[in-house]
């Protein structure tokens, strides 16, 4: 903190070592049993970092970078595209489902329209059947009352001929009469009966057509089926440009421009900046001194003299004293050699997005216990 050790003057400096003689002078005062209450004397803890958490953007497919949509440094919102790749052999799938798609519903159209067509006839031919049977029928009934009527006049003519009134020769006209009045109505009959089987055969054909039917609903679970393949293999394909999961700001990008890639890999790391805070780090001897809730002082050397507001929200520790950085876990500088403990400040979160603050800046810490 002093100019001897080559850290440059500033405004908030001199106000932390002013608020950390007053704190010093109150504790002291305390301690000798001043009436103080509830005042303790303040930390300072130096080494501290802007720290925030980060998420990695992965490819889902193999792939060739193409296009680089971002550089490091670059500010973010959820949905910018980052990175677009190449897979020719995806694309070449995507097309030949499309053709698959296109081929099978045009031929699903065809089956319609021959259905449809096929189905119109069909009725059309079984209303004819069932026209000609009417009047197939009608035919029969008026054979049969001619044939009533030629077989009353010959009963009668014989009759007469058996009196002797009617002569020979009309007695056989009326016999030939007669029977060829029985003759037509068995005509009529058998008419009848093939009228009759055309409508038997008609509906046969409507039954088939209706079981056609079918043939076209699987038709359409097979166009399903492609079209859920296809919307796969687009998905696939839209997996392709990868977009930012959160806003924030580009920490960590992958190989060059051009450059092959497989699934997993091409990793692009965002800084999330709805979730940042203040991680200091803290000496075991100092750890028991603060509690969660215990306010503090924050100054952040990149914003200038500014102090801001930060609450003591969690003691951290490390075992191993450094810090490996993860997929979507938190990042900030490594742990100090002599440090194991850090503690987690939050500040007021239109503070850090109004100074634009990136993991990694260096700040101090001034924490005033409660206890």
């Amino acid at each position: 903190m002093n100019v001897a050790k080559g850290v440059p003057f500033s405004i908030s400096k001199l106000i932390f070592v002013l608020i950390a003689i007053l704190v010093l002078i109150i504790g002291s005062l305390w301690i000798r049993g001043d009436d103080l209450p509830g005042v303790s004397s303040g930390l300072y803890l130096d080494e501290a970092h802007v720290h925030g958490a980060v998420s990695s953007v992965g490819a889902q497919v193999d792939g060739r970078i193409s296009a680089l949509h971002v550089e490091l440094g670059d500010t973010v919102e959820t949905g910018d595209l980052l990175i677009t790749l190449e897979n020719d052999a995806l694309e070449a799938q995507v097309d030949a489902a499309e053709r698959v798609v296109k081929q099978r519903r045009l031929e699903l159209n065809r089956a319609k329209v021959a259905d449809r067509l096929a189905k119109e006839q069909a009725e059309a031919a079984l209303i004819q059947a069932l026209s000609e049977v009417d009047a197939a029928e009608a035919r029969l009934n008026a054979a049969r009352a001619q044939q009533d009527l030629r077989q009353s006049e010959l009963e009668r003519i014989e009759e007469l001929a058996a009196d002797g009134v009617a002569s020979r020769s009309t007695l056989e006209t009326a016999t030939e009469a007669a029977n060829a009045a029985r003759e037509l109505t068995k005509r009529r009959e058998a008419e009848l009966d093939v009228d009759r089987a055309q409508v038997a055969s008609a509906r046969t054909r409507l039954e088939r057509e209706a079981l056609r039917a079918m043939d076209v609903n699987i038709l359409s679970q097979h166009i399903a089926e492609a079209e859920a393949d296809l919307e796969y293999l687009r998905e696939r394909v839209n997996a392709t440009r990868l977009r930012a999961l959160d806003n924030g700001v580009v920490v960590g990008l992958p190989s060059r421009l051009g450059d092959s890639v497989a699934s997993g890999d091409a990793k692009v790391e965002i800084w999330r900046s709805e979730q940042i805070w203040i991680r200091a780090w803290i000496s075991e001897d100092d750890v028991s001194r603060i509690d969660r809730g215990d306010s503090a002082k924050i100054s952040v050397s990149a914003i200038g003299d500014e102090m801001l507001d930060g609450t003591v929200n969690r003691i951290l520790v490390s075992s191993e004293g450094d810090e490996v950085t993860r997929s979507g876990q938190p990042i900030s500088p490594l742990l100090p050699d002599d440090y194991r403990f850090a503690v987690q400040l939050l500040v007021n979160a239109d503070d850090l997005v109004r100074h634009k603050l990136l993991p990694g800046m260096s700040a101090e810490v001034l924490i005033v216990p409660s206890g």
